[in-house]
């Protein structure tokens, strides 16, 4: 082969070689330059379980294009260095314009992996562990990295823990479950089991609210946190069988409340779905109750609550046509609480027709002290013209006589 053809066949390799690149640069990851206003977008691998074959896809909608196109965010193997890592997140966390701040988040969030995870919190741990980016972050963390994120989680002082277990319980429960139940076999965990299987509820209840229910009820906790974790899952049914826009429904929540077989359990979920239910329809929650069996007096109280800060009269209207009972008591407690602040003499009448004498005198001497705190001179006055037992009033007064020992302590 002569010279000229060497020299030849070696240009056709150059041009081959250049052709592709230009082709893979058109086609693949655009990484940060040095500008602020890069465009950037990445891939991230999640690590190997029964979901490795699925693909993550993120889509970003830039709010501010005027036209309104949607980029596509495709999750794989992370190419992404240290230092570009680095001055993405800077950019995140200088830029000012929330449309801008919010895609730069989404795309932090689409080169996330198990392995630059940690990387990546750094540049949105001063967050307020309430924000919808801070949430977010843990959720997908504890969805690629599942027991790393939790442990990390745990020695963190914001409220990590919760977030990356709901994460990992959703993206995959049944190893979310496994390494629970092994923490727990028997030995005392260093991690709170309390904040673990709340994580795991919240996140099964995403994936599948009868495998929450099964949680639940199987999981070795104590009768509060079981309580804890009753109200959120009945609040998770409860938002699955109500549409916003149409008017509450309580078949479905009540039928699943029916279905639990530990009584505590029972009373804890349907307490927190008369709860969204009377915020609803305050008068549809309260007609619920009183057809049903097996009731409890706190979903009278959280039902009167509400109907109060609706329709205080009316409520009390209701309650005048109730017999005596510790649920009628709890109807009043309700109203009364949330009407205090505004009318405490209104407050007191209606506390002094409580009948369990406790109950009575406790929210007496609180609806005292609340008026005198209001307006001593004017409750004084109420007061001497009322038509409160003697015995009431001096309990309205030694509220007022205990409250000024205090402040004198002080």
């Amino acid at each position: 082969m002569s010279k000229k053809d060497t020299a030849l066949g070696l240009l056709i390799v150059i041009l081959v070689v250049l052709i592709v690149t230009v082709k893979s640069k058109e086609s693949g990851i655009s990484k940060p330059s040095k500008t602020a206003n890069s465009s950037i977008q990445g891939n991230s691998a999640t690590p190997q379980s029964q979901h490795d074959s699925r693909r993550h896809i993120l889509t970003i909608h830039n709010k501010k294009s005027s036209q309104n196109k949607k980029r596509i965010v495709v999750r794989g193997k992370s190419s992404w260095s240290d230092s570009e890592i680095r001055e993405l997140g800077e950019q995140f966390k200088a830029e000012k314009d929330k449309h801008k701040r919010r895609e730069l988040f989404e795309k932090l969030l689409s080169i996330m992996t198990a392995e630059n995870a940690l990387d990546i919190r750094e540049h949105i741990a001063h967050l307020s562990q309430d924000s919808k980016e801070f949430i977010e972050f843990h959720r997908e963390y504890g969805a690629v990295a599942g027991d790393a994120a939790v442990i990390n989680g745990a020695q963190t002082k914001k409220r990590d823990l919760v977030v990356t277990m709901t994460g990992w319980a959703k993206e995959n429960p049944e190893a979310a479950l496994d390494w629970y139940e092994k923490l727990n076999d028997g030995k005392k965990s260093p991690i709170s089991q309390n904040l673990l299987a709340e994580g795991i509820l919240r996140g099964l209840a995403e994936k599948d609210t009868e495998m929450a229910t099964e949680f639940l009820l199987a999981d070795q906790l104590s009768d509060n946190a079981k309580r804890k974790l009753a109200g959120i899952l009945a609040g998770k049914i409860w938002k699955n069988s109500n549409d916003s826009n149409s008017a509450a429904d309580i078949t479905v929540a009540a039928e699943w409340t029916k279905s639990l077989s530990d009584d505590k359990i029972k009373n804890a979920a349907q307490e927190a779905i008369v709860h969204r239910y009377a915020n609803i329809d305050p008068k549809g929650a309260v007609s619920w109750l009183t057809s049903q069996e097996g009731t409890t007096d706190k979903s009278f109280y959280s039902a009167f609550s509400a109907w109060a800060r609706k329709d205080a009269t009316t409520a009390g209207d209701y309650i005048n046509t109730m017999p005596d009972s510790s649920k009628r008591d709890s109807a009043i407690t309700g109203l009364a609480v949330n009407i205090v602040h505004k009318n405490p003499e209104q407050a007191i009448n209606m506390a002094a027709d409580i009948s369990e004498p406790k109950k009575r005198l406790q929210m007496i001497t609180y609806s005292g002290s609340v008026g005198f705190k209001k307006n001593t001179n004017g409750l004084r006055k109420w007061l001497e013209n009322s038509t409160l037992s003697a015995k009431d009033q001096a309990h309205v007064l030694k509220s007022h006589y205990r409250s000024l020992k205090k402040k004198k302590k002080r």
